[in-house]
């Protein structure tokens, strides 16, 4: 206790204020013990914040998490007990984020693209393989989709969707179709603006279709070899509701342009009829194109949209009615080559295409975290989405997580048909650098 004598004197002047008695002195009294060194300021530093698992406790086993990660109704009998003695904190942790540990690394098969060399060839295999043209948003991965009945390209609104060559197959009873989605074709004006591999995506896949005349020959290893000529091995995309609104479009007369250097056969396809209300107006747009490029051997009027349309069943019994005697490339059941983990990544990207604008769906870049197989046979994948900036990061995320929730729950159902299993997907958006 500190005496009365040690108090330094103080010299007190007052003031008019509303401050009532009661309130100033004890200002001055609390000002008097500070100080005298009587009741000095706590300085005990603060507890540290919580944090999602409790420190003190260990990271989970393997044997504990998979008990965990099993349902309660499919755990064996001898796990119960084990699942008991599990402290609650722990649990509870464990069940509403991922565990420590738990997560496994894609494997190397879901990355590689799908190649099987060895599989049993049909008697007397026919094959032919199409490179499939047009400017962007004709409705050329619609068109493939539908005639391979699965979505092998995305599809979305937005020009550009198709970012690279996408390899889609249709076959059916002792043929094969061999189908060589592109990027819509990117006029000179533009090229500066898009990387590489999306501007030529589309002229290297000509190199790739069957297109050489019959009495051709081109020495291969010293060999002779002899390539078939296939009407059908180009197919140009038209979308004919687009010309007849802007009857000048640069996509359309740069790609017409650069087919007359190749001079191969071609198809003409005309799609979207479904948006024409007179139908005649679509015969001027096939004779327009066909006067530019005479090299088209038919012309076929469709809509992608229409499963049931005469349009794709044309081209579709005219693909198998023009393919030649050559092996398989790929088996009966496989209708793509994409990896798995490349196939998650694009349905997700056609997602958020789907639900964001402008520029931002094109500077999304992801990144896988998780490929984790649970005990139930179900398949966890945890996904990064990468933005540039904080202010894209709230437009990802939305309002209270609607967009990305939407997102994840869209891509989740699409993943999980391509796959043909269970898929549980979570998705975090991070912003980079952070």
């Amino acid at each position: 206790m500190v005496s009365r004598a040690t108090v330094p004197a103080l010299t007190l002047s007052f003031r008019p204020s509303t401050v009532s008695q009661t309130q100033r002195y004890y200002a001055i009294m609390t000002r008097a013990k500070r100080r005298a060194g009587i009741n000095a300021p706590n300085t005990t530093p603060p507890p540290p914040p919580k944090t999602s698992m409790p420190p003190k406790l260990t990271p989970l086993s393997d044997t504990q998490q998979e008990v965990l990660m099993t349902p309660k109704t499919s755990r064996p009998p001898e796990t119960i007990a084990l699942a008991k003695s599990i402290h609650p904190k722990k649990a509870t942790w464990a069940a509403g984020r991922p565990l420590i540990g738990a997560l496994k690394p894609v494997d190397t098969a879901s990355r590689m693209i799908k190649i099987r060399t060895s599989f049993e060839q049909p008697q007397n295999p026919h094959l032919v393989k199409v490179a499939v043209l047009g400017a962007a948003n004709a409705g050329k991965s619609t068109l493939v989709n539908q005639i391979v009945g699965e979505q092998i390209s995305i599809v979305s609104p937005k020009a550009h969707t198709t970012r690279e060559r996408v390899l889609a197959v249709c076959t059916q009873d002792n043929k094969q179709i061999v189908f060589l989605d592109t990027p819509g074709v990117i006029p000179g004006r533009n090229r500066a603006r898009m990387n590489r591999e999306l501007v030529n995506a589309s002229w290297h896949s000509l190199n790739e279709a069957d297109h050489r005349k019959y009495d051709a020959r081109a020495t291969i290893s010293c060999a002779i070899v002899r390539f078939p000529l296939l009407q059908y091995s180009v197919m140009v995309v038209v979308d004919v509701a687009k010309v007849l609104n802007a009857p000048h479009t640069f996509s359309d007369d740069y790609l017409f342009e650069r087919l007359q250097a190749y001079s191969m056969p071609a198809t003409l396809i005309i799609n979207k009829m479904d948006l024409l209300t007179n139908k005649s107006e679509a015969e001027s747009v096939a004779k327009k194109f066909t006067a530019l490029y005479p090299h088209f051997k038919r012309t076929i009027f469709v809509s992608a949209l229409d499963k049931a349309g005469d349009g794709l069943l044309e081209v579709k019994d005219g693909l198998f009615a023009e393919t030649v005697s050559r092996d398989w490339l790929f088996p009966a059941d496989q209708r793509g080559e994409m990896s798995d983990l490349r196939r998650v990544e694009e349905f997700i990207r056609a997602e958020f295409f789907k639900s964001l604008h402008q520029y931002l769906p094109y500077m999304l870049k992801q990144e896988n975290v998780g490929w984790t197989d649970l005990p139930d046979g179900s398949l966890r994948i945890d996904q990064i989405v990468i933005v540039e900036r904080d202010s894209q990061h709230k437009i990802v995320v939305g309002s209270d997580g609607a967009v990305i929730r939407k997102v994840t729950t869209d891509a989740r159902r699409e993943i999980g048909k391509a796959l043909r299993r269970r898929v549980q997907l979570f998705i975090q958006v991070k912003t980079r650098g952070k």
